[in-house]
């Protein structure tokens, strides 16, 4: 690519994302947002229309003004972040200009045995059908996938949670379902990507995530990246024998009294049941140990807990930053605070990475950074529509990469 074609690929760039970010501009507004002459500003957008990435139309004269042509980003085609377990499949869907239209939790279905659960077929259908339940007959541009288990090359490598998608390669057959580029991702890393980017840790330089729900699980950011690791291991302590999160639990699952879930209890320990707030103590505790010594590893700015104990009534992020401080040898404690999007922190990462996607169909010419702000104005704004929710499972199936079994001898 020539000097002058890089210039004008970088012109063109802007423009889209300024008409991205604010909706609709005149060519004046154009010119302010993006620094460029008019000739300049004026021949991009026409170059831009007829790509189809924008539209134009004529703004009504105000008073004895002129008509003026205003430029808005086609944002029809929709891009989806999806995240996939044992019993739930959760999606967020939001369009080019990277507004969410709707997001979605919906059970898996009952399945005839375990190993009908677990094929590939069985994945297949419940990600399709969470798809056509928020796309409908809307076009879908691309894909972001966040599945349980160790991720290397797009393909799952390790998966005790969904073991039928060990080295399947589930990106491939899920494009040929729905025709859409499809991105895959370990579940909580994605968490960790959705968060850093769009949600409690944007602020945050470095951040460290902790899962907490029945099973527990981390994963670590640094400048807006999520740690891989050679092997998809980054972040997760206990990957080490001898390690594990808590003295209670079997295979990674905590199990809370009384046969309560993790919401529930937290509800109690807020209502004052001392024996509720005990054992959320008593939780976070047994989590404080192992996530201190990681701490002090990575020496993060931020731990954000996510997972469904995140949307607990409970104040969780104190107790645990009370417990870290315990467990430190000295008085220098991270900030801790619960996600912004809570157990929909793995889908909404699925869609910051599909966003990341260039091959996402329209837009495969100009590599756009994903909507932050828009995303963020979602965030922000929305009002759940809980006719169209599910009621939060409380067997969370997020976990170490091979399904919270890490160092937790039964």
């Amino acid at each position: 690519m020539t000097e002058s074609e890089t210039a004008r690929r970088s012109n063109e760039l802007s423009c889209l994302v300024a008409l991205r970010d604010a909706g609709e501009l005149t060519i004046t507004e154009l010119m302010v947002a993006t620094g460029l002459s008019r000739p300049t500003a004026d021949g991009i957008a026409r170059v831009l229309e007829e790509g189809g990435a924008i539209g134009s139309a004529i703004r009504p004269a105000q008073g004895a003004g002129r008509p003026a042509r205003v430029y808005r980003f086609t944002a029809d085609e929709l891009t989806a972040g999806l995240e996939i377990g044992r019993s739930t499949v959760r999606a967020v869907v939001a369009d080019r200009a990277g507004v969410v239209i709707d997001r979605r939790e919906i059970p898996r279905r009952e399945p005839t045995s375990d190993a009908d659960l677990e094929s590939t077929a069985a994945v297949l259908d419940d990600l399709e059908g969470v798809i056509d339940a928020v796309v409908g007959d809307r076009e879908l541009a691309g894909i972001g996938l966040a599945l349980p288990g160790i991720i290397a090359e797009q393909r799952v490598s390790l998966s005790r949670v969904l073991p039928a998608l060990n080295t399947f390669d589930v990106a491939s057959a899920l494009e040929e379902r729905t025709g859409a580029p499809v991105r895959i991702g370990n579940d909580v890393k994605l968490a960790g990507l959705g968060e850093a980017r769009v949600g409690a840790g944007r602020a945050a330089s470095s951040m460290l995530l902790v899962w907490l729900g029945r099973r527990v699980s981390t994963s670590v950011v640094m400048d807006g990246i999520v740690l891989q690791g050679a092997h998809g291991l980054a972040g997760e302590i206990t990957a080490a024998v001898g390690t594990e999160w808590t003295q209670g639990s079997v295979y990674g699952a905590w199990t809370w009294p009384g046969g309560l879930g993790a919401l529930e209890t937290g509800q109690r320990a807020v209502d004052g049941d001392d024996s509720a707030r005990a054992a959320l103590e008593d939780y976070l505790g047994d989590i404080a140990r192992p996530l201190a010594r990681l701490t002090a590893m990575i020496d993060p700015h931020l731990v954000v807990i996510s997972g469904v104990l995140s949307e607990s009534p409970a104040p969780i992020a104190p107790m645990l930053a009370e417990a870290l401080a315990e467990r430190l040898t000295v008085p220098i404690v991270p900030e801790v605070a619960v996600a912004d999007h809570g157990r929909y922190s793995s889908a909404i990462g699925a869609l910051v990475t599909a966003y990341d996607e260039p091959a996402i169909s329209g837009l495969a010419r100009w590599t756009l950074p994903p909507p932050t702000e828009a995303l963020l104005r979602a965030a922000r704004t929305e009002t759940e529509r809980e006719e169209q929710m599910m009621p939060v499972t409380e067997d969370q199936h997020h976990s170490s990469p091979e399904g919270g079994e890490h160092g937790c001898p039964p």
